[in-house]
């Protein structure tokens, strides 16, 4: 089952029986908080809810213990969904994003919802009952908030850690067999380091290697030791055959010692790098070429994982800065956002005669205003989604375009 492949990929090691148990306390779990919601949403939107206020006091306390019970199977019934969901499905990136949004609806859409579907929203939510049952919601919306903001700061983590959505090394087609070497030397900064100062270098190859003797990259001269085949027998010592590349050749002929020698001496094409060592250059590939060698070397894509590592901390931090330093123009867009649906809306209705519809363009503002918590909730989901997007852009630049 998808399930299993998904707990054993994440490093839980469930055994299939106990995979069964849980998906079924989770569908059983998730069916009790369908038919106790939907039976308080029932009551709400019929406006029995409401009505029931005007029975005798001991019928009153009777549909408040109702209520009071029903939300408090919905509780224990929604504990158990949400712990059975992160088990099963907590790779899925999707998870925390639905939690998310079913909160936002509980918290503030099904107000939304009410207003507009019928002209006595005011009297359906008046009464001891229907703000019980108002007050459940918002609390069902707190319980989704929760593991849903931890599922999305995991998915941050993991794809800040483990680069997810990078090109898979084991699959280069230069370097693609090559292990990581233990012993290469390290960059201070991973993002700024030389392709010797990667992991994929080979220990064997580096000290006699022209890019390492120059201190320079492999990527920026055009020619390295996964690419150019020449580059690995000269570093380990291959002799000049005497004789120049043939106009068809795909490569080099073996180089031999090159590093301090001038091109006529090598007759072979070089050009002269830094510290005065000659780096060769191939006559036989253009440069577009080149740059696509380097998109599938293992060096190189090491390089830009690197970087994305630190691009991506870095987004993490400033995203949440940016919104907020602009956290006021931000509330004014979204109440002018609000205001915008509010009068849409209004004018869509059938009847617009009522005072609570000639007012249009308030109602979702003044809500906006009224509850700390709609805006730290809405303000929470803008900013995860800026920082989601933000990743998907750097992704795409250092693991498609490979800037």
């Amino acid at each position: 089952m998808p399930q299993t492949s998904d707990i054993e990929r994440g490093g839980l090691h469930l055994s299939q029986h106990w995979i069964d148990a849980i998906n079924k306390i989770f569908l059983i779990a998730l069916l009790a908080v369908s038919i106790l919601f939907g039976y308080l949403l029932y009551g709400l939107v019929t406006g029995q809810l409401a009505n029931a206020t005007s029975s005798s006091h001991q019928d009153v306390q009777h549909a408040l213990n109702l209520v009071q019970n029903i939300s408090l199977g919905i509780n224990i019934s929604l504990s158990i969904t949400l712990i059975c969901a992160v088990v099963l499905y907590y790779e899925s990136e999707a998870i925390g994003v639905i939690l998310l949004f079913i909160a936002v609806f509980l918290a503030y859409g099904l107000n939304f919802v009410l207003d507009y579907i019928s002209s006595e929203a005011s009297k359906l939510k008046s009464g001891i009952l229907s703000e019980a049952t108002l007050g459940e919601m918002r609390t069902m919306a707190v319980m989704l908030v929760i593991p849903g903001s931890i599922l999305l700061v995991y998915h941050f983590i993991d794809r800040i850690k483990n680069s997810r959505g990078g090109p898979d090394l084991t699959r280069m087609q230069y370097g693609k067999e090559i292990a990581k070497q233990k012993n290469a030397p390290r960059a201070l900064i991973g993002a700024a380091a030389k392709c010797w100062q990667l992991p994929y270098c080979r220990d064997s190859y580096r000290e006699k290697c022209p890019i390492f003797v120059a201190r320079t990259r492999c990527w920026k001269q055009g020619a390295g030791c996964m690419c150019e085949e020449n580059i690995v027998r000269l570093a380990v010592g291959g002799e000049n055959s005497g004789s120049a590349p043939t106009a068809g050749s795909s490569g080099f002929i073996p180089l031999g010692d090159l590093l301090q020698k001038s091109e006529s001496t090598t007759r072979i094409p070089t050009k002269l790098g830094p510290r005065g060592v000659r780096i060769p250059v191939n006559p036989n590939i253009t440069g577009a070429q080149k740059r696509e060698r380097c998109r599938n070397c293992v060096i190189y894509n090491e390089h830009q994982r690197q970087k994305y590592q630190l691009l991506s901390s870095v987004t993490t931090i400033v995203v949440p800065a940016l919104v907020l330093l602009n956290l006021s123009p931000l509330l004014s867009l979204l109440q002018t956002l609000l205001r915008g649906i509010d009068t849409l809306v209004a004018h869509l209705q059938f009847t617009n005669a009522s005072p609570e519809n000639i007012r249009v363009g308030q109602r979702l503002a003044l809500n906006l205003n009224d509850s700390i918590f709609i805006q730290g909730v809405l303000i929470f989901c803008i900013t995860l989604l800026a920082i989601s997007y933000s990743l998907r852009l750097l992704e795409y630049l250092l693991f498609q375009l490979k800037i």
